[in-house]
């Protein structure tokens, strides 16, 4: 099924907070939320998370830290080397239904996956 995305002049904001509720259709509310933005947008912003202000900045000063290290220390975390698709994804490595690489570069995070 392909969904063709609306014009859209900012990101939608979703309070995910009633995902812990007793209530079903409050977590149905928010679910549906999450669906609209994904169909009509793509990307949103998430609110009601519950996670300190201070544990976000400090995830937001390590990200600087790292991409803003010398290629070759990077490229000592590449995903390519990893059993688990965790790590990281230099820029132009990803490329999508354009045929063109993509300009960013990623760290995919993740739990990681035993051996088994």
């Amino acid at each position: 099924m392909t969904t063709v995305k609306n014009a859209f002049t900012e990101l939608p904001v979703i309070n995910i907070q009633n995902l812990n509720s007793e209530n079903l259709a409050d977590r149905q509310a928010v679910a549906d939320a999450i669906g609209q933005a994904s169909r009509e947008v793509g990307f949103f912003y998430v609110t009601g998370h519950g996670i300190a202000p201070e544990l976000i900045a400090g995830v937001r000063a390590a990200a600087k830290k790292f991409f803003a290290l010398p290629m070759q220390e990077k490229m000592n975390y590449y995903i390519g080397q990893s059993k688990s698709h965790k790590g990281y994804v230099p820029e132009g490595e990803e490329i999508y239904g354009s045929g063109k690489p993509d300009l960013k570069e990623a760290f995919d995070v993740g739990f990681q996956a035993p051996e088994d």
